[in-house]
C-alpha cells in the first residue's frame, strides 16, 4: 500500500513538474534575445491645420466677436464650397452630392444614390446639367460614389486627410434637401 501512494506522488510530481524540467533542458530553444536598453523614440507626425479663427476653438462662442468671426469664416467656406457642390436626380427621387475630382467623381449619400450603375442627372452650380452613373456605395456609412459622364474639368473639393480631421471638429453640411432648384443656392447647415 506504501508503494501504491509513492508511486501515484511521484506520478503527480512528474506530471506537474515534469514539462518545465523537459523545457528548460531542451537543447533547441535558444533564450530570448535582452532587450534593448535605448530603443530609438517614435514622434507623432506633426500635423498642421488651416488657420481657423480662435472661436473655432472653444464648443460654445464666447461673445459677439466670436459670432462675428464665426459668420465671416463660414460665408468664406460655404462660397468656395458651392461651386462644387451638385444636385442629383436619380429615378424619382432627388439628393445632393459634392464633386471630389476635376475628372467628376461625386460622393453623395447611399441613401440618396441607392444601387450601383444607375442613370444619374446631375445639376452643377454653374447652371449645366449632366448626366452621371451610379459607381457603388457604402450603406453602412451611408456613402456613396458617382461619375459624371461629362467633359471636365470640374469644379471639386479634395477631401480632408483623415489625420487632419478630429472629432469634436466643426462640420459644414450642403446640399440640396427636396431636389436642385436653380433659383436657391445650397442650403448650408453647421454644426
Amino acid at each position: 500500500m506504501r508503494h501504491g501512494r509513492f508511486s501515484v506522488l511521484v506520478l503527480a510530481v512528474l506530471v506537474v513538474f515534469g514539462p518545465a524540467v523537459v523545457t528548460a533542458a531542451d537543447p533547441v530553444s535558444p533564450p530570448p534575445p535582452p532587450v534593448p536598453r535605448d530603443l530609438p523614440v517614435v514622434k507623432a507626425p506633426v500635423v498642421t491645420r488651416p488657420m481657423q479663427p480662435d472661436a473655432f476653438t472653444r464648443s460654445v462662442p464666447r461673445d459677439v466677436s466670436d459670432l462675428l468671426a464665426i459668420q465671416k469664416r463660414v460665408g468664406e467656406i460655404v462660397k468656395n464650397l458651392s461651386k462644387a457642390t451638385v444636385g442629383l436626380r436619380i429615378g424619382r427621387g432627388a439628393g445632393s452630392g459634392v464633386i471630389v475630382s476635376a475628372d467628376g467623381y461625386v460622393l453623395s449619400a447611399a441613401h440618396v444614390t441607392g444601387a450601383p450603375n444607375r442613370r444619374v442627372v446631375v445639376f452643377l452650380s454653374d447652371g449645366r446639367t449632366l448626366q452621371g452613373r451610379t459607381l457603388g456605395l457604402n450603406r453602412a456609412l451611408d456613402a456613396s460614389v458617382l461619375k459624371i459622364e461629362g467633359k471636365g474639368p470640374f469644379p471639386f473639393r479634395q477631401l480632408a486627410r483623415p489625420q487632419d480631421v478630429r472629432n469634436g471638429d466643426w462640420c459644414l453640411a450642403l446640399g440640396h434637401p427636396g431636389g436642385y432648384q436653380r433659383t436657391r443656392p445650397p442650403v448650408v447647415r453647421l454644426g
